[in-house]
């Protein structure tokens, strides 16, 4: 009998809440790839390399900046890089990594990226009982599945950014431990890239609302400077990888 989508969905899960790294486990069946996805089906189509930025709520508030931006020529739906990519924005509210697995593969898997750019795991580490260094081992894994499974060219995984209103206090050292961690992990990869976001890694920065959580307009526009150097690093990345 044919899995259904939403039992698929119910199976693919993370363990997150383990022990040892080495009892780690990311189970996503292949009826979850077979799946049709109506979203971004034009842009699967198109010539150009197509880039996905998937993830939490600032992807979501940089593409509904960029959708209703007027009289700012400083932002735009395709960073500058028009003639260059097919870029695509999905972002959810609250999104950790098991959720992605969840609820995000459809649309990732319509989308057909090329470049695939994570921004993730800064609700994860609002869990304080989440192992940081088993999330990034859960993340990197969850990098290497989607290689394997959907054949994109080059991942680039960026910094959780540190928050001015932290949900504990021990918060932004944990985010600072899983940065350090996936830096170390990535460090020779030729497929996967850490990221760092210049102008976002201190607190103290007027780059937040209100909330001490969110960007502001001068949050934004580092981070979306940011972007268009993370797409610009992966195209040359993969460049290079083709040509060695």
């Amino acid at each position: 009998m044919r899995t259904t989508r939403e039992q698929a969905l119910q199976q693919a899960t993370l363990k997150l809440r383990v022990s040892t790294p080495e009892k780690l486990s990311i189970t996503i069946p292949l009826s979850v790839f077979n799946m049709e996805g109506k979203d971004c089906c034009n842009l699967a189509e198109r010539s150009l390399p197509r880039s996905l930025i998937l993830g939490h709520s600032f992807a979501r508030r940089m593409k509904d900046l960029l959708k209703n931006n007027t009289g700012d020529s400083s932002f735009n739906e395709h960073f500058d890089l028009k003639h260059s990519f097919l870029i695509k924005l999905i972002g959810n509210r609250g999104r950790t990594v098991e959720k992605l697995v969840r609820f995000n593969l459809t649309a990732t898997r319509a989308t057909n990226p090329d470049i695939l750019v994570l921004e993730i795991g800064s609700n994860d580490l609002c869990d304080p009982s989440v192992d940081t260094e088993i999330l990034g081992e859960t993340m990197t894994a969850f990098v290497d599945v989607l290689q394997h499974e959907i054949g994109h060219k080059f991942t680039v995984i960026c910094q959780v950014i540190p928050r001015l209103n932290p949900p504990f206090p021990t918060y932004n050292q944990r985010v600072k431990k899983l940065n350090k961690c996936l830096r170390d992990t990535l460090a020779d990869s030729s497929i996967v890239k850490f990221w760092r976001h210049r102008g976002l890694n201190n607190p103290m920065r007027n780059i937040y609302v209100r909330d001490g959580i969110h960007l502001n307009k001068r949050g934004h526009k580092a981070l979306y400077r940011s972007y268009r150097g993370a797409l610009l690093y992966a195209l040359k990345q993969i460049q290079h990888n083709q040509s060695s």
